[in-house]
């Protein structure tokens, strides 16, 4: 395999990039485990804890609600069990990434617990205060009581009869048999009303000894029941009928208390929902616990590793500097040393010597291929330069001996070209005579030509000027248009400013009586008077200006009369220009008719005369080429001897510059 520089140098950058790919992926693999805690055991543990918080605050909440019956408490606990629900949602998300069996069974069974818990705290939530919830107390509080009260009344209208019948001694007596069955009646409801609250032995004890007492009395009273009249004992008649009524609902109501489940509710949540609540307590705190053991256990693993990972990335960085480091060394100094001997060699050759022995770099990369190729050059500059020396020598020698013959050559040509001179210098003042003839033939018909087209030149000149002139009448006419305009924007003018000199007037009159008035105002008029007087003087200004736009005005006005005046005057000249120039253009192209003929003559002279000479010229060339042809022979020849003297130089001069080169 050819290790160039180029495979070196990825090998060596290739292994720090496995280094620090590897440096990367411990990196990764440490901030995974990290996001495994953050984002899975401590929110685990979290939502564990808050599910055991709102456990008992909904179980608090439900116990103030039976007790005291307020739907605050019972709104409180909904909002509750909101948040255990949207608690044990997270958990069942994070449970995807748990790997504990316990902590995966008990969030399963936890779900079925609240599950059951909510549905008994709903069901004691539906009987709380309601009659059903308490039968004895309703037995009592809402069937009974209408007879007990029933009882009293008739009672009452006993005794309130008895007020108006003869009070003897039985009657006395009587009296106070009936309010003592009336008391005992009382002590006996109010002992039932106890007992049915607290449920207590004592406060049935009570109970038993007071419905005893209350017997006795009304046994008692039976004994004297002869002595009432008969509405009184129709009163004492529906007195019994009633008592016997509520004694056997109050009774009833006292076995119902002193049974188990007399409380609907209570009984419901001492039986059932208590438990649940213990149940669901437990298992929320057990996954707390897992998920904490868990927690702590992947943080102390996390720390470890994290150590370990430090000592990894650091021998790792240590490493990948150190084969960056010896990359870069090796390969520097391997360039650096084979550069070296290849510019050595190069300079040597630069310096024109061609005699140094082969490099023979024994390296297979690219300085090895610039060493062998640049030995190839210093071969072929050898050769060709030994080359280019001999063939130097040839060609100054060749150029000396065609020199000599150039030389030779060039003198026969020029004593050929002087006597063939001779013969066409006869020839040539033979046809000098004829062509001075034809010359001035020709020289009239062209003077005849050059008339004629000048006087037509003449003529379009002419032409030109009519229909110039005729655009300056169109321009003097605008120009007195646009000057006669500008004299009636003159007056327009004029009559603005009289209108500008009628406002000031008024101004300047407005002025002078807002400075009478503002007199007569006297102190108080003062600044008023001030104003007005500035008016004035802006009037008295307004009037000067406008004077002095209106003499303007009238000089514009008197020169632009005048000009439109000198505008006419211009016109009629060139009006006259315009008829003397078109009578000159006729003229003119009588003159160039005549020229024309005489053109004609004169050129059928200068065709015979040409005919003439043309034989003349013909046999002039013929003898002149023939020197011409002696003559560029002889510069030729010189030419050649100069070139091939110019050749014998630079090929001496080609000579000492392969001299200098040592092969």
């Amino acid at each position: 395999m050819k290790w160039t520089i180029s495979r070196k140098l990825a090998i060596g950058f290739g292994a720090i990039l496995v280094l620090t790919t590897a440096l990367a992926g411990g990196v990764f693999w440490q901030v995974g485990k990290s996001d495994a805690i953050l984002d899975v055991a401590i929110p685990s543990v979290e939502n564990a804890q808050q599910v055991q918080g709102e456990l008992h605050h909904a179980l608090s909440m439900h116990r103030g609600y039976m007790i005291l019956g307020l739907q605050a408490l019972a709104d409180e606990r909904l909002e509750a069990w909101e948040e255990i629900n949207k608690n044990e949602a997270e958990l069942v998300e994070l449970s995807a990434y748990w790997d504990d069996e316990e902590s995966i069974k008990s969030l399963a069974k936890l779900k079925e617990t609240l599950k059951l818990f909510r549905e008994q705290q709903d069901r004691i939530a539906a009987v709380a205060h309601t009659p059903q919830d308490m039968p004895a107390t309703t037995l009592f509080f809402v069937d009974a009581e209408p007879y007990g009260d029933r009882m009293l009344e008739s009672i009452d209208a006993v005794l309130e009869e008895e007020r108006d019948l003869e009070a003897t001694a039985e009657r006395k007596l009587l009296v106070e048999r009936l309010a003592a069955a009336k008391g005992h009646f009382l002590k006996t409801s109010a002992a039932a009303s106890e007992y049915l609250a607290d449920g207590t032995e004592d406060a049935l004890s009570d109970f038993t000894s007071c419905a005893t007492e209350c017997q006795a009395s009304v046994d008692r009273l039976m004994t004297m029941r002869p002595l009432l009249t008969p509405s009184q004992d129709e009163n004492f008649q529906s007195y019994l009928d009633n008592r016997e009524q509520f004694l056997a609902m109050t009774k009833e109501a006292v076995a119902i208390r002193g049974k188990d489940g007399w409380c609907v509710s209570e009984d419901i949540c001492l039986n059932k929902v208590t438990p649940l609540a213990i149940e669901a307590n437990n298992l929320a705190g057990t996954i707390a616990t897992r998920q904490a053991e868990i927690r702590d256990a992947s943080i102390a693993a996390f720390k470890q590793s994290r150590s370990n990972l430090l000592t990894f990335v650091g021998i790792g960085t240590a490493l990948a500097v150190g084969v960056g480091v010896t990359v870069a060394v090796i390969v520097s100094r391997s360039i650096a040393n084979g550069l070296s001997v290849v510019r050595t060699r190069t300079e040597e050759i630069a310096n024109k010597n061609l005699t140094g022995a082969p490099l023979e770099l024994s390296r297979s990369d690219e300085i090895g291929d610039v060493a062998r190729a640049v030995d190839a050059m210093q071969v072929s500059l050898k050769n060709l330069i030994g080359t280019v020396k001999s063939a130097a020598i040839e060609v100054s020698s060749g150029a000396t001996q065609m020199s000599a013959t150039s030389e030779q050559i060039a003198d026969g040509a020029r004593d050929q070209g002087l006597q063939v001179s001779k013969i066409a210098a006869a020839v040539q003042e033979m046809a000098a005579s004829v062509a001075e003839v034809a010359g001035k033939s020709s020289d009239g018909a062209g003077q005849a030509d050059e008339a004629g087209e000048r006087a037509e030149a003449g003529g379009e000149i002419v032409r030109q000027t009519i229909q110039t002139m005729n655009e300056i009448v169109e321009a003097v006419q605008a120009s007195s248009s646009c000057v006669g305009e500008l004299g009636r924007r003159g007056e327009e003018i004029g009559e603005i400013i009289a209108v500008i000199n009628d406002i000031a007037d008024q101004t300047n009159l407005l002025a002078l009586n807002a400075a009478i008035e503002a007199a007569r105002a006297g102190e108080h008029g003062r600044g008023f008077a001030v104003v007005a007087d500035e008016v004035r003087k802006l009037a008295d200004r307004t009037t000067q200006a406008t004077a002095d736009v209106a003499s303007a005005i009238d000089a514009i006005q008197g020169t632009t009369v005048e000009a439109v005046e000198r505008m006419d005057r211009g016109k009629d000249r060139v009006n006259a220009g315009v008829s003397s120039v078109t009578e000159a253009g006729m003229a003119l192209e009588q003159i160039v008719a005549g020229s024309r003929n005489i053109s004609a003559v004169v050129s059928s002279i200068a065709s015979a005369t040409d005919q003439q000479a043309a034989t003349a010229e013909e046999v002039g060339r013929s003898v002149t080429e023939i020197a011409d042809s002696a003559d560029r022979t002889a510069r030729g020849c010189e030419e050649s001897a100069g070139a091939v003297a110019s050749l014998s130089r630079k090929a001496e001069d080609l000579r000492r510059l392969t001299e200098q080169f040592q092969i």
